[in-house]
């Protein structure tokens, strides 16, 4: 498992709308999970936890930060994984907490990447 290949899979996302699309087009997070590896992707949620940490604090501005901070979102809820990831609520309840500061994966910023 590799952070570089958290970082790859970021930038990746973060540059090709086809390629975030065929995440939806697998399903459930299992599934999602399942598409990020057969992408040629090896990483731990806490390795692109930390990925996005780093991204975050080299964002050259508000608007690059908000992009990661969303893109960060998405994978949580896509993925199942992180605060928002257990799957067990599903996309209304983590669109609505995202907004509220308490929301772990949200930073208070409501949002959806497409």
């Amino acid at each position: 498992m590799s952070r570089i290949d958290a970082f790859r899979f970021i930038a990746r996302c973060r540059i090709d709308a086809g390629f975030r699309s065929e995440a939806y087009e697998a399903g459930d997070a299992p599934a999602v999970r399942a598409w990020v590896a057969s992408s040629g992707y090896d990483f731990t949620f806490a390795e692109a936890d930390d990925a996005f940490n780093s991204l975050l604090l080299r964002s050259v501005d508000d608007d690059e930060a908000s992009e990661i901070a969303e893109l960060r979102r998405w994978y949580s809820l896509v993925a199942g994984e992180g605060p928002c990831g257990d799957g067990s609520r599903g996309t209304a309840a983590c669109a609505a907490c995202a907004g509220k500061s308490s929301c772990a994966a949200g930073n208070g910023r409501a949002g959806a990447l497409a």
